[in-house]
C-alpha cells in the first residue's frame, strides 16, 4: 500500500543523544481522538510543530467513555509525528514502532495492518504521537515496515 507522509501524533521522551552516533530509541505516547481534516490536503511533512498547523490538518473526535477526551498537547514544550494514509474502503490500521533518534534524524517506523476489504464505506488511516520538544530533529522520516 503506497502511504503519504503524514501528521502522526504522540507525547513522547526525548531522544537520547550519543557521542558515539549509534541510533537511539526515543519513548512516546498514542495521541488519541483525532481525525484528519480531509480538506487539508497532503499532509507534505510528516511533522507538526505549532498549534496553528495542527488545527488546520487535525480535528478533535471526543467520544463518550473512560479517556474520550483528546489527548492534550502543548505545542511550547512538545511537537507531534503524524502517519496520514490516502482515503481506502479497506479497513486499515496503522501501528506505530520504534521512533529512532540518529545524528539530526528522527525516524518513525510503523505498520500497516488491513483487517477488511472492500467496506461500503470510506476512511483516512492516521496515527499521532506527541514528542519532547527539546529533541525537535532537523529531519523526520517515516519508514514502513512489512511484517
Amino acid at each position: 500500500m503506497l502511504s503519504m507522509a503524514a501528521m502522526l501524533m504522540v507525547s513522547c521522551a526525548a531522544p537520547r543523544k550519543s557521542n558515539s552516533g549509534n541510533p537511539a530509541d526515543v519513548k512516546y505516547t498514542l495521541a488519541r481522538n483525532y481525525y484528519y481534516v480531509n480538506d487539508a490536503g497532503d499532509p507534505g511533512s510528516p511533522m507538526v510543530t505549532t498549534r496553528k498547523t495542527f488545527d488546520r490538518m487535525f480535528g478533535m473526535a471526543a467520544v463518550m467513555g473512560k479517556d474520550g477526551e483528546p489527548t492534550p498537547i502543548d505545542f511550547a514544550h512538545q511537537f507531534v509525528i503524524g502517519i496520514v494514509l490516502p482515503l481506502t474502503n479497506d479497513h486499515t490500521e496503522i501501528i506505530p514502532g520504534r521512533l529512532v533518534a540518529h545524528g539530526d534524524t528522527l525516524t518513525l517506523h510503523y505498520t500497516v495492518k488491513v483487517s477488511e476489504r472492500n467496506m461500503s464505506w470510506t476512511m483516512r488511516p492516521m496515527e499521532l504521537i506527541i514528542i519532547d520538544r527539546t529533541h525537535l530533529p532537523k529531519v523526520c522520516r517515516l519508514q514502513e515496515d512489512h511484517r
